[in-house]
């Protein structure tokens, strides 16, 4: 039987989740530091990453405080803030299925031998 999950917090709370997100979050930190510079006299435009970089809120603590009341659709955030920490939550709910079915099938072969 799998790992089963009855709340969002259930989920939230879980380990493989946890890690996931930590990791998500250091490949968003990851990809914009491998932004070319812009050419001379140019300049990029503020966007998501510098709000959230200088609100302190592209941490793990942020991301993990605020995704249940994004899931639940109760967020005061802003649009654009709630769509990437959603985003990235949401690909740490999927790796950690992912983890938690390979698992299963790895316990399976186990029991086959």
């Amino acid at each position: 039987m799998g790992k089963q999950f009855n709340t969002i917090s259930d989920i939230i709370n879980d380990e493989f989740f946890q890690s996931s997100l930590k990791k998500n979050i250091s490949k968003l930190k990851e990809d914009r530091g491998k932004r070319p510079t812009p050419k001379l006299g140019y300049y990029y435009k503020r966007d998501w990453f510098d709000r959230m970089h200088e609100g302190r809120m592209l941490n793990f603590d942020f991301f993990k405080k605020n995704i249940e009341s994004i899931w639940n659709k109760k967020s005061d955030l802003s649009s654009q803030i709630r769509n990437v920490i959603e985003d990235t939550c949401n690909k740490s709910v999927i790796d950690m299925l992912e983890t938690y079915k390979l698992d299963k099938l790895t316990e399976v072969d186990e029991n086959k031998s």
